[in-house]
């Protein structure tokens, strides 16, 4: 048994997790990828795709041309800056306290991880969590693993009224080395993770680190302070939900307009370059043997000679469509930007624990994905402390979900108070909280009372014109 073979899930949802994970990385490489995303057109086949061929100059001249709009990697990066506008409140044992300041190998802070993981989240939409045992300290720590690296699991048979427990998964872990010579090799390895049973009928953990076949003696437990685990330390992470099942990437909308518009670009300025490279016609002209080596120049200090009767014209592409590409354009990215908005604008108030267990398909919204990623962060620190012999009901991930667009005016303020002298059902303590929200001030209403009464004693400060 190949440790290579892959879940059907995994296969399903890989070309569009690609497809995201290339738009976001950008131009460069979405160029590099060639006729995966913009193919050559029908007249650059003919004129052959070789190396040297007239079709494969064009073909690169045609994807140089295009222009590939970051519209999607904006969209994400606008995304993470208002779900971490500001930090969840995070929960746990004191003794793990020290552990969230230092949670992954490359020494991230909880908060560090938490954006890395909302981030997969936003780009491909699915992402894994492993809980480790660092050998030479022996402390926890915790691994992500992209969307591209959970390449098969095992949640065993579902029967009515149980809920899954994950039996096996296999990620894809390379390894990569510096040699004596400062070169730097990169070898394919997949960690197995299973959860066996032994001689007492006990469940236990066991990992192991495999080339290509599996062999199940090399499997060993993982033991933090000498204690297993009756169950595999792996969290899976959605948009919408910890199943197992990927979910598409929820700006997957985007990454196929802006794949449109791409193809839509190579097109209009392809025949934009078209339009400009008119052809020169000479009437009467008559190829000799004489002449046929002949080089034919056009522009300033160029000699064109034509027969007694004969003529000299250029001929070009009719550029009727350019006016409809150059619309068809325009409605593309406005669309494109309107989508990118899209998941901002939506709510959800289910829990945490809803969104462990639904089953449901539905979109995601921004508040789905932060409670999503909250839940699971929560699920792997849980399992982290009762690893440590701890309470894990100490534990509580509280996400921030205060989102939305919150910028406010003075006069939105004055708004505000206008609507209130008029009767609209409005309390100070709401518009106050608003002006908080909106970044006005950062004072709590009662300091701000407090504030107002102390200004009684303190005099107007004027400058030398008068004014306040």
């Amino acid at each position: 048994m190949s440790v290579k073979n892959t879940h059907p899930d995994y296969d399903n949802s890989l070309p569009d997790i690609l497809m995201a994970r290339d738009f976001y990385l950008g131009e460069r490489v979405v160029k590099g990828k060639e006729s995966i995303y913009l193919k050559p057109t029908v007249a650059q086949v003919l004129d052959g795709m070789g190396k040297g061929d007239k079709g494969r100059a064009s073909y690169e001249k045609y994807i140089e041309g295009a222009r590939f709009p970051d519209l999607f990697k904006q969209a994400v990066e606008n995304t993470l800056g208002v779900m971490h506008k500001e930090d969840p409140v995070i929960q746990v044992p004191k003794k793990m306290e020290p552990i969230l300041q230092k949670i992954t190998r490359q020494g991230e802070t909880v908060y560090g991880l938490l954006r890395r993981i909302n981030e997969e989240q936003l780009i491909p939409g699915r992402l894994g969590l492993l809980l480790d045992v660092d050998e030479n300290t022996d402390l926890p720590y915790i691994s992500l693993f992209n969307a591209e690296s959970v390449t098969n699991w095992d949640e065993g048979i579902l029967e009515s009224g149980t809920v899954a427990n994950l039996k096996m998964v296999v990620l894809y872990e390379p390894q990569t080395t510096l040699d004596s010579e400062l070169q730097w090799t990169t070898k394919e390895m997949f960690r197995v993770c299973i959860l066996s049973v032994n001689e007492s009928g006990k469940s236990v953990y066991q990992t192991g680190v495999f080339e290509d076949i599996f062999d199940s003696t090399q499997l060993r437990p993982v033991q933090l302070i000498g204690k297993s685990l009756e169950k595999i330390p792996f969290v899976f992470i959605n948009t919408k939900d910890s199943l197992t099942k990927p979910d598409l990437p929820p700006f997957i909308g985007l990454v196929n307009e802006v794949l449109g518009i791409y193809r839509s670009e190579a097109n209009y300025r392809y025949h934009l370059y078209m339009q400009s490279q008119d052809t020169l016609v000479r009437i009467g002209h008559m190829r000799t043997i004489e002449n046929e080596n002949e080089a034919v120049r056009t522009g300033a200090g160029a000699v064109l000679d034509v027969s007694i009767g004969g003529d000299a014209k250029f001929i070009g592409v009719n550029s009727q469509g350019l006016t409809e590409e150059r619309l068809a354009l325009e409605n593309d990215y406005k669309r494109a930007e309107e989508i990118a908005l899209k998941l901002l604008d939506k709510k959800s108030s289910e829990s945490g624990e809803a969104l462990i267990a639904r089953k449901d398909s539905q979109t995601a919204s921004i508040t789905q994905i932060a409670k999503t990623s909250c839940a699971a962060l929560e699920t792997i620190l849980k399992m982290m402390a009762e690893w440590m012999s701890l309470n894990p009901d100490e534990v509580i991930v509280t996400p921030f979900t205060e989102f939305g667009d919150v910028s406010i005016t003075a006069k939105d303020v004055i708004d505000m108070m206008t609507a209130k002298t008029m009767g609209a059902p409005i309390s100070q303590e709401t518009i106050h909280e608003r002006m908080r929200e909106g970044g006005l001030t950062d004072k709590t209403i009662d300091e701000e009372i407090t504030a107002i009464a102390g200004e009684d004693d303190v005099p107007m400060r004027t400058g030398t014109d008068g004014d306040r």
